[in-house]
């Protein structure tokens, strides 16, 4: 596993959501776009998979499947302030940043933010861990494609 800094996590984010992402939502202009001040930096309010442009949802043994079937993948994760997160120590990584992970084995290992965007250099398929819970206490997992 690689710790993605500056530049690089810039560039692979900003992809990410021109690739995924409804930009022109309502949502996404006021919960993501729209950065807020906060005691340890600038963070946004909201959750990018609320503004995912093809959601689909699947079940957790389903998103597992895919992301085995990647090579190699990015994990990133929602750029929220401390102040929103109660949490001890949740930040393992820096908070902008992203982990290139090389094999699925390897992500079983990390502690990770609850939600997580998975995705590969090809930008065709990303799989989000979310936090939420469906009816029946099952993980709400989300496949996007374009």
């Amino acid at each position: 596993m690689i710790v993605l800094e500056g530049e690089r996590a810039r560039e692979l984010r900003k992809k990410y959501i021109c690739s995924f992402i409804d930009i022109n939502s309502e949502y996404f202009v006021n919960h993501i776009l729209t950065m807020k001040a906060y005691c340890d930096g600038m963070c946004y309010d909201g959750y990018l998979w609320d503004c995912l442009a093809n959601p689909k949802v699947i079940s957790k043994e389903c998103a597992h499947q895919i992301i085995q079937s990647m090579e190699d993948f990015y994990v990133m994760w929602d750029i929220h302030s401390c102040e929103k997160i109660f949490v001890p120590n949740y930040w393992k990584y820096p908070k902008t940043s992203i982990l290139f992970v090389e094999n699925w084995a390897d992500l079983l290992e990390l502690t990770l933010p609850e939600d997580i965007y998975l995705f590969d250099d090809s930008f065709t398929r990303s799989v989000i861990f979310t936090h939420e819970t469906d009816d029946e206490d099952n993980p709400y997992c989300i496949e996007c494609s374009r």
